[in-house]
């Protein structure tokens, strides 16, 4: 039996982010998983792999997503158990924001199932070269919207940097890992983002986009969280008004007023 699991990640543009190690895998997995974001990066996979299966019926079957996550990973590692060497797909890298890896991963080691994970372009990797922050050095804080929403407000005054960047904005919740968004939170992140952040920030809506179409850059204000219809990728990245000088990707579609 050939009973093994390979987690990959093909980037944020497929087309350009698939490294020759990730391609290898897929092709020569017994099986062939999947859960990605977008439309374009499935028919870059079944390009490969057109046995590929996807798993969105299990993520999306249950109304809590760490239920939805656990039947993801018990689809690829019961495939794994039955000998099948397993290959599962994932969008950007598999280790960053992906609870299903961490699912997969834990179980095979508990089980002493042989597991590689290939890296993949991550969003942050596209956020710094798209938008020229350098996480070492502009003073940059990184949190999932849900968990600067469910801080104590007491631990509030941790969160600190002249760039806030906070992944996932399309669910954000007060319940963990509810599916649902609702605008009340929504109008707490906003809340919290100018207690942490200034009246007086810049808001910004980026979302790495396909290599023949750019990236999206959207400058809003705090005040439009509430009600704003965020895509399943998209980031918000928060600059204080005394470094956005220092930013002139961001500078620019400041000014501008729209995107960038």
């Amino acid at each position: 039996m050939n009973s093994s699991v390979c987690i990959v990640g093909v980037g944020m543009r497929p087309a350009a982010h698939m490294t020759p190690d990730v391609s290898e895998a897929i092709r020569t997995s017994d099986e062939v998983y999947y859960l990605l974001a977008d439309p374009l990066a499935e028919l870059d996979l079944l390009a490969l792999r057109p046995d590929a299966a996807n798993l969105y019926e299990e993520y999306s079957s249950k109304a809590n997503r760490r239920e939805s996550y656990a039947d993801v990973a018990d689809r690829v590692i019961s495939r794994a158990i039955a000998g099948a060497s397993v290959c599962f797909v994932t969008y950007g890298d598999p280790s960053f924001g992906t609870i299903s890896t961490s699912m997969i991963r834990n179980s095979c080691l508990d089980m002493e199932i042989p597991i590689r994970v290939l890296p993949g372009v991550s969003s942050v990797a596209c956020l710094t070269a798209d938008l020229g922050i350098d996480f070492l050095v502009s003073g940059v804080t990184g949190s999932d919207c849900n968990r600067l929403l469910r801080l104590p407000s007491s631990a509030l005054s941790t969160v600190v940097g002249d760039v806030l960047v906070l992944w996932q904005p399309a669910s954000v919740s007060s319940y963990e890992l509810s599916p649902s968004v609702s605008a009340s939170d929504q109008r707490e992140l906003g809340r919290r983002i100018a207690l942490l952040m200034g009246d007086e920030a810049s808001l910004f809506r980026y979302r790495a986009g396909a290599a023949i179409e750019g990236f999206v850059l959207e400058h809003f204000d705090v005040s439009d969280i509430a009600g704003f219809d965020f895509a399943l990728d998209d980031t918000i990245v928060v600059v204080k008004d005394t470094a956005l000088r220092h930013l002139p990707v961001l500078h620019r579609a400041a000014m501008r007023g729209g995107r960038g």
